[in-house]
């Protein structure tokens, strides 16, 4: 276990060095109450301090075809805005864990942690007032646990929900993303703007972070966990990347080994809802979205192959991307609704949502 803390005190100790993040005196310090909706023993403190890992503000943005940093293998999270399609690579939130972005009326965040493989983009309107986030130095379930800098209150990234302070209780509105590879998300979207190098601090963005200093085992694939957890459930292997889903505080799993070679859907019951999930492993993708549509009809959908940035259509000659959203079409414009997910490693979300059901 020394050996493995000693990993994340590097990353830390690199991840303070560099350009000062900008000032924040506008916005209170964390100041955690008594009131926790988890165990205040279980939150531990991970040692970099509040901003400790410095977010980024608005990161320059290069389009794809001038960026030369990323590998075809890359992980990116990928999101729809009003001025089109960006992209938010691993290599860049290894090393940040919050990006605050914005897009003209549209203000996000994206939130990654690389100790449980999760990432989500929240809206930064809390109560019809902006904010920001920022990486609180907290872990719950070696989970990431931001804080939002108008109000000092920690969230818990995969429970999705303010744990701590004036917002307990409260859920983000949140984003539809994607997470694939480089190669899959410039097939998708040839056009779409990626986080330049040029981020205002000094760091080895070509360089994984989370190597184990003896043995070289990488994080992202061998079973070690530098921090504890409540519950390690063995039916998958630790660091399997999964797609989760959360209906009625109840998860369900779905794995790449269901969507082996290209496009494909499952049409799934699950907690009185029908869903559709849509992946292929070959592409390194799995989203999910309800069938049931507002105006009452149900829809099946069928995958489409060679057809991006479309993924599936349906009966009534729809098409329809990741991002849920009809692309041509009689429903032109219209959203799928999507339930509360997140891709991340197996043992994460298997302490998060315990008895989890797994797609088999």
């Amino acid at each position: 276990m020394k050996s493995y803390l000693t990993i994340f005190a590097f990353v830390c100790l690199l991840a303070s060095c560099g350009k000062d993040p900008l000032p924040y005196n506008a916005f209170q310090n964390i100041t955690p109450v008594d009131q926790w909706l988890v165990p205040k023993s279980k939150v531990i403190d991970a040692g970099p301090g509040k901003d400790g890992i410095p977010a980024l503000e608005q990161p320059e943005m290069r389009l794809a075809t001038e960026i030369g940093y990323l590998d075809e293998n890359d992980l990116i999270i990928g999101i729809n805005t009003e001025d089109g399609y960006r992209a938010y690579p691993h290599k860049i939130l290894d090393w940040h864990e919050i990006i605050n972005d914005r897009v003209k009326s549209k203000h996000f965040s994206i939130n990654y942690c690389p100790l449980t493989g999760s990432a989500m983009a929240w809206d930064m309107f809390l109560a019809k007032e902006l904010s920001t986030y920022g990486v609180s130095g907290f872990l719950y379930n070696s989970n990431l646990i931001p804080y939002d800098r108008r109000s000092g209150s920690l969230w818990s990234q995969m429970l999705m929900k303010c744990i701590n302070g004036k917002k307990i209780g409260q859920e983000p509105h949140m984003y539809p993303i994607i997470e694939t590879t480089w190669s899959t998300w410039k097939k998708m979207y040839p056009e779409s703007k990626v986080v330049s190098l040029n981020t205002g601090f000094n760091r080895p963005y070509n360089v994984y972070p989370y190597i184990e200093p003896l043995t070289k085992a990488d994080y992202r694939h061998d079973p070690f966990l530098i921090f504890p957890v409540d519950f390690i459930d063995d039916r998958l292997s630790r660091k399997e990347r999964i797609l989760g889903v959360t209906i009625n505080d109840e998860g369900k799993a779905y794995r790449f080994k269901s969507f082996e070679g290209p496009i494909s859907v499952i049409h799934d019951q699950f907690q009185g809802e029908t869903i559709v999930v849509a992946g292929s492993s070959e592409m390194n993708f799995m989203v999910v979205f309800e069938t049931h549509l507002e105006d009452g009809n149900e829809l099946m959908f069928q995958a489409l192959n060679d057809e991006f940035p479309a993924i599936m259509s349906d009966a009534e000659g729809n098409k329809w991307d990741v991002f849920g959203k009809a692309i041509d079409g009689p429903r032109k414009g219209e959203q799928l609704v999507i339930p509360k997910t997140c891709m991340s490693y197996w043992f994460a979300w298997g302490t998060f949502y315990r008895d989890s059901e797994i797609y088999n």
